[in-house]
């Protein structure tokens, strides 16, 4: 069944990618309305995520449009390229090297499929930063973006493709047998902390850490509360905003400011908002309290394997560090994006316009506190949320090894069997290698033979 479903989602996954290319994500709408309800518009354009990237490469919007290109285009068909390779391809279970790079590339691919939503972020960010209404001489005058197939076909497509990682990624741990039976009889609760660093930084190692971890969780709430940028309008269309001056604004509520047609709230538009609140800051809150507890808290092996599965889709899903990324970005460029955008929005607006000859539409920004602690609190996130999994990947292997028991003998040696090999308790090193291969977690299978002594309590 699961077979099945892969197969299905992989075409269709391909498919949907192609086609938000190519297909238009919004048109931008001008528009006066009188004090009669009649309409007149300004100019309507219609963007594709191609032809935008095409549009910035070829109006000295460089940075933007290579980034748009790689994490909306040569990323994810490449992932889906390869992800249909490991799937197809059989890989032998007694090859420890080549089931670990499988499954290497599978978690690069489901952590890192999350860039994807570079350019929703990009395209939202435009949406919310140059749409505006505003009253004037008993006229309402807007700029508003609508929603067009384009944009639902890519996000669609970004989700399948998390299906498919996540189905190839549980059919690779199925294929394994994990040859450690005793882990499951094994009750003993462990912390991360307490045994991933040697003797020397038993302490300092877990005391850095969590420094670390507490200041990434304090700076992202604070970069939440915090304005982190301010815009101002100039330009014919600009100077009719009614905008005075400069703009404050919550980068993390951006999105709210999202002006539609005629003023109506399209539901694509709150299921975006739903999806924008939920990946951009409810996930990332959430992860980091489920690595404080995958870091901190003593837990039998098989809790803890159930502990690290759970962190690995909720790092996978969390795209604080992509957003932050993806608005910098976009702010660089944004003077000229703004422009380009506009086209020509001020043409049909004459009788409103008081200096033709004038740039029509130029937003600059001026950032604020609130990106910059925003940008600290998601690079250390980033660093803390590597390292905690980085070392869950390592001790979990290590105790479904026999590591622990293996130590603790060292130290009391049975008296029955004194100065016989066995009474160390060392594995075999075939079965020891055996089942890290199979145990699914982590990578680098071979080399962990050599670092268990670092394991040492």
């Amino acid at each position: 069944m699961v077979t099945v479903l892969i197969l299905l989602l992989l075409p269709t996954t391909f498919a949907l990618f192609i086609l938000g290319q190519f297909t238009p994500a919004v048109t931008v709408n001008v528009q006066v309305t009188n004090n009669m309800g009649v309409t007149t518009p300004g100019s309507m354009v219609d963007i594709s995520l191609w032809q935008f990237s095409l549009m910035l490469l070829a109006n000295g919007a460089q940075p933007l449009g290579i980034f748009l290109i790689i994490v909306s285009g040569i990323w994810p068909l490449f992932r889906l390229f390869v992800l249909i390779l490991i799937f197809m391809l059989p890989v032998p279970k007694s090859s420890t090297i080549l089931l670990g790079l499988r499954r290497e590339l599978l978690m690069i691919f489901e952590h890192f499929a999350k860039w994807s939503f570079g350019y929703i972020y990009v395209l939202l960010g435009i949406m919310a930063i140059l749409s505006f209404m505003t009253l004037i001489n008993g006229q309402t005058l807007a700029l508003s973006f609508q929603i067009q197939m384009g944009f639902p076909m890519y996000l669609v497509a970004i989700l399948t493709s998390y299906m498919v990682s996540y189905l190839i990624l549980t059919v690779h741990r199925r294929s394994l047998i994990v040859v450690a039976q005793k882990d499951l009889e094994d009750k003993e609760k462990v912390a991360i902390s307490g045994i991933f660093f040697s003797k020397r930084l038993k302490i300092i190692g877990p005391l850095i850490v969590f420094l670390v971890f507490m200041l990434s969780f304090v700076l992202i709430l604070f970069g939440i509360n915090l304005l982190g940028l301010n815009l101002a309008y100039n330009g014919n269309l600009g100077v009719l905003t009614g905008i005075n001056g400069q703009r404050p604004i919550f980068i993390f509520f951006l999105i709210t400011l999202i002006v539609m047609p005629n003023l109506n709230v399209a539901p694509i538009i709150r299921a975006i908002q739903t999806l924008y609140y939920i990946i951009s800051i409810g996930l990332p809150v959430i992860h980091l309290i489920f690595l404080a507890g995958l870091w901190f808290v003593p837990l039998t092996v098989s809790m803890q394997g159930l502990v690290f599965s759970a962190t690995e889709i909720l790092s996978a899903w969390s795209s604080l560090d992509v957003f932050i990324v993806s608005f910098l970005v976009l702010l660089g460029q944004l003077p000229l994006v703004s422009t380009l955008v506009s086209g020509q929005a001020c043409v049909g607006l004459a009788g409103l316009i008081a200096n033709p000859q004038a740039a029509c539409y130029v937003v600059t920004p001026t950032l604020m506190s609130g990106v910059y602690v925003s940008l600290v609190g998601a690079l250390l996130y980033v660093i803390v949320a590597n390292i905690i999994i980085r070392a869950g990947a390592y001790v979990i292997r290590y105790r479904i090894s026999g590591g622990i028991e293996t130590e603790r003998r060292k130290v009391a040696p049975d008296p029955d069997s004194f100065g016989s090999e066995s009474s160390y308790g060392t594995p075999p090193e075939e079965s020891y290698e055996s089942a890290i291969s199979n145990s699914g977690y982590g990578t680098s299978y071979n080399s962990q033979v050599s670092r268990s002594s670092r394991f040492k309590r």
